[in-house]
């Protein structure tokens, strides 16, 4: 399939979902004004219908879009609490794997993501999430960016100092429960600090994180780390997703 012809199923899977998410709300209008019980059960059978539509249409979309997608669903599909998954891909995947953990994570799995921006401002990222169509109402930021675009939506804390940097993540996850850590990325850490700190680093948030039953995606690009850091990292996450 060339990108003309993915770009135009995509379109077309973007129409059909908001009329099928227009069909599902004049059914719910209905429910709410009807009470004969025979008409309610029927509208009630295509108002589910709707639903499963939406779900399997909203489900298709990242398949299309990102080839990456199918390698990051399948690999986190046994994410659960406490987890600590490692995800190693090139310069030329990042954007992609990124938005298809999120893709799947945030909007097919319902969890809230607590992100941890080091490459870019947070304002950057909510941008580029919402054109994306991820739910951003269930991101909330770390802001590691050296520059600071005055952005108040989540916590502002200087890369270089790693105990803050924790402090700010355990605020964070503190409530509701349902929540994840996505660190992006943990390989961009290492211009801040030499290896060992960052290692140490990770293995004492992976600990926290796993006591307080909250999950941890790592994302690494593999021109930014010495394989020996990779190894570490490797060692101390539960699984490691690569995408070739």
């Amino acid at each position: 399939m060339t990108e003309t012809h993915i770009e135009e199923l995509l379109l077309h899977l973007k129409e059909i979902l908001a009329l099928e998410a227009k069909a599902k709300e004049l059914y719910d209008n209905y429910l709410q004004q009807i009470r004969d019980k025979s008409i309610v059960d029927r509208i009630s059978r295509i108002r589910d219908d709707e639903v499963e539509h939406i779900e399997i249409a909203s489900q298709l979309t990242p398949l299309i879009k990102y080839k990456e997608y199918s390698i990051i669903r399948e690999g986190l599909e046994t994410f659960s609490e406490g987890s600590i998954i490692l995800v190693h891909c090139g310069l030329d995947k990042y954007v992609r794997t990124g938005f298809s953990v999120l893709k799947y994570l945030v909007d097919e799995r319902g969890l809230d993501c607590v992100y941890v921006a080091v490459n870019k401002p947070s304002s950057f990222i909510i941008e580029a999430l919402a054109r994306e169509d991820i739910n951003v109402e269930k991101v909330s930021f770390i802001d590691c960016s050296p520059v600071d675009l005055g952005d108040k939506r989540g916590m502002v804390v200087s890369p270089e100092n790693p105990t803050d940097l924790s402090m700010a993540i355990e605020t964070a996850i503190a409530s509701p429960e349902g929540k994840f850590v996505y660190f992006d990325s943990i390989s961009t850490y290492f211009l801040f600090h030499e290896s060992n700190i960052v290692e140490r680093f990770v293995l004492f948030l992976a600990q926290k994180l796993r006591a307080k039953k909250v999950g941890l995606v790592l994302l690494v690009v593999k021109e930014e780390i010495e394989e020996r850091s990779l190894a570490r990292l490797t060692v101390i996450s539960d699984k490691r997703i690569n995408v070739p």
